[in-house]
């Protein structure tokens, strides 16, 4: 029904209040198929259940399991307000700025 499209359109952000904060070593015990984490602009995905349907393939996505991919990211997907659109429900926190 239409609405139900309305719901399923409304998707919120996430509240980042709410997302833990992860190193880049924790990040990157996470890069096989079935636990597959990416960083993408600081941000940590957790792409596991996406990586069988990436219309790219898997192998993309298993390629920068545990990395940044932010490059390549970029490089591979020109729409980049329709692929965020979608980004929310695998995005799980951020990068700590290991520096400090």
């Amino acid at each position: 029904t239409a609405e139900m499209a309305a719901v399923a359109v409304e998707r919120p952000e996430p509240d980042i209040s709410l997302k833990k904060r992860y190193t880049r070593a924790e990040v990157a015990l996470h890069k096989e198929i079935d636990d597959l984490w990416i960083i993408i602009y600081g941000r940590v995905y957790n792409v596991t259940n996406w990586a069988r349907k990436h219309p790219g393939g898997e192998v993309v996505l298993t390629n920068y399991g545990g990395e940044d991919a932010s490059i390549v990211f970029e490089t591979f997907h020109k729409n980049m307000k329709f692929v965020r659109g979608h980004m929310g429900q695998f995005y799980i926190g951020d990068i700590v700025d290991e520096e400090k």
